[in-house]
C-alpha cells in the first residue's frame, strides 16, 4: 500500500458554501439515490423558469439550450422528473402535458413534491 504524508497546514480548508451544497446533494441522493445530475440541474432550471413557462415566454427546448445539453438528453431527464423512463423510477417530482395552442410544444409543472424539494434546496442554500 502507498501512503503519503500531507502537511496538515497545506491542506485546503473549505467554506459553508461546500457543505451547502454537499447537504443539497444529501436531500436529492433521499429522494433517489440513483438521480443523475443532470436530472438534479433539469429540475432545478425548470424551477426557476416556471414563472417564464408558464407565461409561455420560456420552453422545455429553450431551457435545454441555456443549458448546453442536447433537447433529447434534456427530455430523458424530464422523464425521469415526470413519468419515469423504462427501468427507472417514476419521481413525478413535475408533470409534463401537450400546450393548449401548439400540439408540437410541452408544457411542465412542479407537482406538490417537486415544490416542496426545491423550497427545502433553496432553503438549504440560503443559510447564512
Amino acid at each position: 500500500m502507498f501512503f503519503f504524508f500531507m502537511n496538515p497546514a497545506e491542506m485546503p480548508v473549505f467554506s459553508a458554501g461546500l457543505r451547502k451544497l454537499e447537504r443539497s446533494l444529501d436531500l436529492l441522493r433521499s429522494v433517489d439515490p440513483g438521480m443523475p445530475i443532470g436530472a438534479a440541474a433539469a429540475l432545478i432550471r425548470i424551477g426557476r423558469q416556471m414563472p417564464q413557462l408558464a407565461t409561455g415566454q420560456e420552453t422545455l427546448k429553450s431551457i435545454g439550450a441555456q443549458m448546453e445539453v442536447p433537447y433529447s438528453s434534456f427530455l430523458r431527464h424530464t422523464d425521469l422528473l415526470s413519468e419515469g423512463a423504462p427501468g427507472t423510477k417514476a419521481l413525478r417530482l413535475i408533470e409534463k402535458g401537450i400546450h393548449p395552442e401548439d400540439r408540437r410544444a410541452r408544457q411542465v409543472r412542479l407537482t406538490p413534491d417537486g415544490l416542496n424539494l426545491l423550497l427545502n434546496l433553496d432553503s438549504i442554500c440560503s443559510e447564512q
